[in-house]
């Protein structure tokens, strides 16, 4: 699995960054981004993540469809 770096980038986002008293999560993984055969999975996670209370204030977890490609061997 890849954490993609800056995949917010385009929305004027960041991976993380730190608001005020906050951690602002904004990852996107994938589980094979040279596309190999096989299963592939993306996934985003959005949240907020409160530093005094050590918790997360919001979740939005978004999972994408699960794809099967072809594999490369003959």
């Amino acid at each position: 699995m890849t954490i993609v770096s800056e995949h917010g980038a385009e929305r004027g986002k960041g991976d993380f960054r730190f608001d005020d008293r906050h951690l602002v999560l904004d990852l996107s993984a994938d589980n094979k981004p040279n596309l190999a055969g096989d299963p592939h999975w993306t996934a985003e996670l959005h949240s907020l993540w409160n530093l005094d209370t050590g918790k997360l204030e919001t979740v939005d977890l978004r999972p994408g469809k699960i794809s099967v490609r072809p594999s490369l061997k003959d």
